[in-house]
């Protein structure tokens, strides 16, 4: 995808592009409107999660809408038949990945991803208290041989 300047709109076709785009603006509002923020309540490993995600292809279909998008501005924004159905033709299609879209975010959230990196974290810490004791009792052990040396030293 390309990065592509400000568009050039005659701001004198404000009423027509309205008139023609209403019913996307509609329909984008409406899957806004729907789309909900699931609690997860099914826990996943992580060969789950991987299932999940690969089931959703949330990634693929953005990647899609956002392709879909990029092809709006080779449109001649201008040219009022364009606006009432080129334009039109494309933003309902594009409202409709975005439903697509926001129906596979949706699926995806019902499932607990693993906690992966914090279950890490856990075990090292777990792995570096054991080794703190370790080296805890091989320094009190030392301290001791020290402290015996130096009392069989003071009794020399």
């Amino acid at each position: 995808m390309s990065v592509h300047q400000p568009l050039a709109i005659d701001v004198g076709l404000a009423p027509a592009r309205e008139r023609a785009l209403r019913a996307v603006r509609d329909s984008v509002r409406v899957t806004a409107a729907h789309a909900t923020a699931t609690e997860p309540v099914i826990p996943v490993d992580a060969l789950g999660w991987e299932a999940v995600l690969a089931d959703a292809a949330v990634g693929a279909k953005a990647q899609e809408l956002l392709a879909f998008l990029d092809g709006v501005t080779a449109l001649d924004l201008d040219d009022p038949t364009v606006i009432g159905t080129e334009l039109r033709r494309m933003l309902v299609d594009a409202a409709e990945l975005l439903a697509e879209l926001v129906d596979r975010v949706e699926q995806a959230s019902w499932f607990v991803p693993p906690t992966g990196r914090a279950a890490d974290r856990a075990r090292h810490l777990q792995r570096d208290l054991r080794r703190n004791r370790q080296t805890d009792q091989s320094t009190a052990g030392r301290s001791a041989a020290i402290e015996g040396l130096k009392s069989r030293g003071s009794d020399l």
